[in-house]
This record gives C-alpha cells, sequence and structure tokens, in this order.
C-alpha cells in the first residue's frame, strides 16, 4: 500500500520529494520527515484504535524517531528490519539467486545493486541504533532470512495477543 501511495507523491506531486525507491538520492531521514505527518494523520482519520482489527503499513521510508515522537504508540505498532551487519558481496549474490523479472534489481548493473546495498546497510544501522534509542523492536535480516522471518513473525503475533496452534510448527 505504502509503495502506491509513495509512487503517487513522487508522480503527482515530485517537489515534496517523497520518494520511492529513491531514498539514497536525499537521505532516509528527511523522507520519513516528510511521510511522517501524512501517516500519522492517515492512522488518525481512520480511527484505527477503535478498531478490533489492525492495519498493515508496510513501509521502510520510515524512521524510529519519527515513529516514536509522532504516531500513538498504543494505536499503532511498529516492527522495524534492516540488515545492519550485511555482508554486501552475500547480498548481491543471494539477490542475484533469488530475483524475478519484475524485481527492482533485475535492471540494475553489480556495481549500481552494490551501492544501493551500502546506502540500504548503513540506513539499517542507523534504524538499529534509534530502535535501541526509544525501546522499539529491530529484526536483524542480515544473516538468516527463514529465521529472522519466524522471528518477527511469532514477535508481532504474540505482542498482539494472537496465539495459534499452528505456529508452534514455526
Amino acid at each position: 500500500m505504502m509503495d502506491s501511495i509513495t509512487q503517487s507523491f513522487e508522480y503527482i506531486f515530485p517537489q515534496l520529494e517523497i520518494f520511492d525507491g529513491k531514498t539514497w538520492g536525499i537521505g532516509i531521514e528527511k523522507v520519513s520527515e516528510k511521510l511522517i505527518d501524512f501517516l500519522a494523520h492517515f492512522v488518525q482519520t481512520e480511527k484505527y484504535d477503535d478498531l478490533q482489527y489492525r492495519m498493515l503499513v508496510d513501509m521502510y521510508q520510515l524512521m524510529p524517531k519519527d515513529y516514536y515522537q509522532k504516531i500513538n504508540q498504543e494505536c499503532c505498532r511498529a516492527y522495524f528490519v534492516g540488515y545492519p551487519n550485511v555482508d554486501i558481496n552475500q547480498k548481491v549474490e543471494t539477490i542475484r539467486k533469488n530475483e524475478t523479472k519484475w524485481d527492482w534489481t533485475r535492471p540494475l548493473g553489480t556495481l549500481e545493486l552494490i551501492e544501493r546495498i551500502k546506502v540500504y546497510k548503513y540506513e539499517s544501522q542507523l534504524i538499529q541504533e534509534q530502535c535501541k534509542k526509544y525501546n522499539l523492536p529491530f529484526f536483524d535480516f542480515s544473516k538468516s532470512i527463514d529465521k529472522s522471518t519466524k522471528e518477527i513473525v511469532n514477535y508481532i503475533l504474540k505482542d498482539n495477543n494472537y496465539i495459534f496452534q499452528a505456529l508452534k510448527a514455526i
């Protein structure tokens, strides 16, 4: 959902500098500062805090500091992920091995992909530091994607009081 929203901002209002996939040009912190007011109003307007179900907002442009300062944490929880300790060459290899024709990485040359991974690694380090500072959950996907995915899924379910018998198999 947020990819579509940020792509719409990028296309319709480029002067806002809210970009989807181009944060390395102006920095993830600046994009987060611009998106946080929209996101805070979006979840407040819909009164999600009054509902029994939760909305999932999948976005990488949100910094923990902005979430902590501007979002009602009783209403909306955030779970941060990244790869602050990733081996860059291994990440390139993994991406190339698993990418499909639809992936944004496909048209990139290896050098450009390496540069983007370096930026995402740096951004992951910033996010991890802020999560420590604000006591927010951070999941490191640097080593094992499968293990980290299981950890975050279990954490989210427990954090939201969902206990399922099927999860014991995970």
